[in-house]
Parts: structure tokens; C-alpha cells; sequence
């Protein structure tokens, strides 16, 4: 019975694995990038999910390539991914000042 429950959290590990791989590519990363960087010990679904919202707000406005960005964030461990509050707060932000700016 063990056997079967490391079975099935292995399943789990891949299938999530493969989730986060399948978002890193849609968002423009090349897929054998998109593996190492889920590889990394220190990635889970949740930072990269959460490091993708960020990228995807920021856009190509950002000063920073969004890709080679988003690399960077993930490849390192040195920063922690922006909570679900900060996102918010972005978004509400961004929403603002594109609506000022449609105003003037």
C-alpha cells in the first residue's frame, strides 16, 4: 500500500511538472528551458504562477526583457515571488493609470 501512495505523489509531481513546463512555454520560453527551470528543487507551481501574473501585467512596458526576466526570477532563489496582494495591488495600479491616461 505504501508502494501505491509513492506511486501516486510521483504521478502528482509529474503531472504538476508538466503544467508548470506546458505554462512556461505558452508564455514564450523554449520548452527544454522551460524543463530546467521546473527541475530546479526550489520552483513549485504556485511561484510559477505567481511570477507569471507578474510578467503578464508588467508586459512589454516593463524595462526589462519579460522573458529573460522571468528566467532570472525563477533560476534564482534570492528573491521571493510577489504575493497575491502585491499582484492585486499592481493590477489595480495599472487599471488606474491606463484609465487616467485614456481620460486626458
Amino acid at each position: 500500500m505504501a508502494f501505491r501512495s509513492l506511486s501516486a505523489e510521483f504521478d502528482d509531481d509529474e503531472v504538476a511538472g508538466e503544467s508548470m513546463v506546458q505554462k512556461l512555454v505558452a508564455f514564450g520560453l523554449a520548452r527544454s528551458t522551460a524543463q530546467r527551470l521546473v527541475g530546479l528543487p526550489h520552483v513549485t507551481p504556485d511561484m510559477v504562477t505567481r511570477w507569471l501574473r507578474y510578467c503578464n501585467l508588467r508586459g512589454p512596458d516593463s524595462l526589462h526583457n519579460t522573458n529573460a526576466f522571468l528566467i532570472i526570477r525563477l533560476n534564482r532563489n534570492d528573491f521571493p515571488p510577489p504575493s497575491w496582494g502585491a499582484l492585486r495591488r499592481l493590477e489595480r495600479r495599472l487599471r488606474r493609470s491606463s484609465s487616467e491616461c485614456c481620460c486626458q
